[in-house]
């Protein structure tokens, strides 16, 4: 779904509606978003400090927490 919007956008000409598409993308960047935002309110449970459930057991702990910042930097426009 999102690849053909970006084969479109990437192959753009004046045959398409500009207004259209460029609503279609802001569509989709704004769900994704939403989505990455859901994807970092879940990861930040792992920074909390009562969060002890996963603190020292859990070997996903490093990763989530990578996660965690590539996704906050994606949110903010930086490279993740």
């Amino acid at each position: 779904m999102s690849d053909d919007l970006v084969k479109r956008l990437l192959k753009w000409d004046y045959g398409e509606s500009t207004w259209g598409l460029l609503e279609e993308a802001a569509d989709r960047i704004e769900k994704l978003e939403a989505a990455l935002q859901v994807c970092v309110n879940v990861l930040a449970c792992f920074e909390r400090p009562d969060f002890h459930q996963l603190e020292q057991k859990s070997p996903i702990k490093p990763y989530a927490l990578g996660a965690l910042d590539v996704a906050r930097k994606t949110l903010e426009g930086k490279d993740g």
